[in-house]
């Protein structure tokens, strides 16, 4: 089943009150149907016992449990859920066509190695090659950095507008003087940044 059809097989086995698919439905003589919480709910907050979509009054024996809804609905989210896992299982194979190669054996470099500052797979991580050195999935590495960028963006900032009460001599220098290796740091660190960003480009080369 298409997504596009999925997704228009889910407005109608939406519930209209929490508009969500439907959870043990319930089918009223008027051929509305609720989740049994969400009618339960709505008679609960109400003075009548109606439709909360016609306003129709039920009648003592409503409402009856309907089951083909039900099983249609069960099967639904089963076929969703496969539908979401085969997305991700062609998200995964655009990853790894897109992907960095190892310089060194050819392999996906989803690694990053702390202390060799370099992206790596997982093969690089055997003993002989980069054991005992600090390893991390690449992304979170990215991630970090992107983090640690921020903060010495904002100590920066931080830091010149304190330097502003300063006197123009020896505050002119200082400002510069940080601002400096401040730069440095930062790209350094946008390099690297950039570098774990461009490995999921298609083309790129080593």
């Amino acid at each position: 089943m298409a997504g596009g059809s999925l997704s228009l097989l889910e407005e109608d086995l939406s519930c209209p009150v929490c508009t969500d698919i439907f959870r043990d439905p319930v089918v009223l003589k008027c051929s509305h149907s609720f989740c049994g919480a969400c009618l339960d709910q709505h008679w609960g907050a109400s003075a009548a016992r109606d439709c909360p979509v016609c306003r129709r009054a039920a009648s003592g024996d409503e409402p009856v449990l309907n089951l083909t809804l039900r099983n249609t609905c069960e099967s639904y989210l089963r076929e969703r859920e496969r539908e979401r896992e085969r997305e991700r299982e062609r998200e995964r194979e655009r990853d790894w066509e897109t992907a960095v190669p190892c310089l060194v054996h050819g392999e996906k470099a989803e690694l990053f190695c702390v202390d060799c500052k370099q992206l790596v797979c997982r093969r690089c991580k055997q003993p002989w090659n980069h054991g005992g050195h600090r390893v991390c999935n690449a992304e979170k590495a990215a991630q970090d950095s992107r983090r640690e960028l921020q903060t010495v963006l904002m100590s920066l900032k931080e830091k010149l507008t304190d330097l502003k009460h300063e006197t123009i001599g020896t505050g002119g220098e200082h400002i510069q003087t940080l601002a400096q290796r401040t730069k440095r740091q930062s790209r350094s660190l946008r390099n690297f940044i950039s570098f774990c960003e461009r490995k999921r480009r298609p083309g790129l080369t080593c």
